[in-house]
């Protein structure tokens, strides 16, 4: 049958001088569809090209894509940016990886690794991204998994949509001086330790960098911004890929951004 199913990024609403933008942020140049069957094994897989993903009114934060596959019971994987990035996977790329998985299993062993080890700057406006299919009255365990039913009808519009998420949290820390109890504190530069090198291609519960060898200290130093009332700053990106946060305290992170 053929389908069509809708594309959705998530945000990532932290914009400083030294970043992407937040439209690149959110850019989505290609889209690698891997559906498994009941059983998890591949029963169909495309790389689809900017000019395929029918960007919604040229935004590249949404779009669509048609493809000819099989109906049933199906659980639907989508990568995107998988040529163009700052990433690979292992000796080879991440395209290469993905064209070698057969079955749910393998695509959760593949592992998104920096081509520049210690790298906490993304100068592509490519960010590598992954996520599930999100049917609209799935359960949450559903979700998770992308699982959905393709009706065996042709022509068919799948009632949910991919939704991405990016491998790399971009973070940003702010230093305010208390100006009653400090005289003067300017501080000069920064650099950011134990630096993870790899991640999961997609979220999992567990951590790819777990070796001391996995993790490596950014390059240099680098001065804080300033913005002329006593307020500095620095951001950075990092990889990550859980499927939830831990709690701490007993709160938890409930948002995305």
């Amino acid at each position: 049958v053929q389908i069509k199913m809708d594309l959705s990024v998530s945000g990532m609403d932290v914009i400083t001088s030294r970043s992407l933008t937040e439209e690149q942020e959110y850019n989505m140049y290609d889209l690698y569809v891997l559906i498994f069957d009941k059983d998890k094994n591949v029963k169909f897989r495309k790389y689809a090209t900017v000019e395929e993903l029918n960007h919604t009114g040229n935004n590249p934060t949404f779009g669509s894509l048609s493809i000819t596959t099989t109906s049933g019971e199906s659980y639907i994987y989508g990568i995107a940016n998988v040529k163009t990035n700052e990433m690979k996977a292992g000796s080879t790329d991440l395209f290469e990886q993905l064209e070698g998985v057969s079955n749910l299993a393998d695509l959760q062993k593949v592992e998104a690794v920096l081509a520049v080890s210690g790298n906490i700057e993304r100068n592509q406006a490519s960010l590598v991204m992954s996520g599930t299919f999100e049917g609209t009255d799935a359960t949450a365990q559903q979700k998770e998994e992308g699982y959905c039913v393709i009706p065996a009808t042709d022509n068919a519009v799948l009632s949910g949509k991919i939704y991405l998420k990016r491998l790399d949290s971009h973070i940003t820390f702010n230093v305010k001086l208390d100006n009653s109890n400090i005289i003067s504190f300017i501080p000069g530069s920064w650099k950011v330790y134990n630096v993870p090198t790899k991640s999961y291609l997609t979220a999992q519960e567990s951590d790819a960098a777990t070796a001391a060898s996995d993790y490596v200290d950014a390059h240099e130093f680098i001065n804080f911004q300033d913005d002329n009332n006593g307020k500095y700053s620095f951001d950075f990106y990092m990889l990550e890929n859980r499927k939830e946060s831990k709690a701490y305290d007993g709160k938890t992170i409930t948002t995305y951004s």
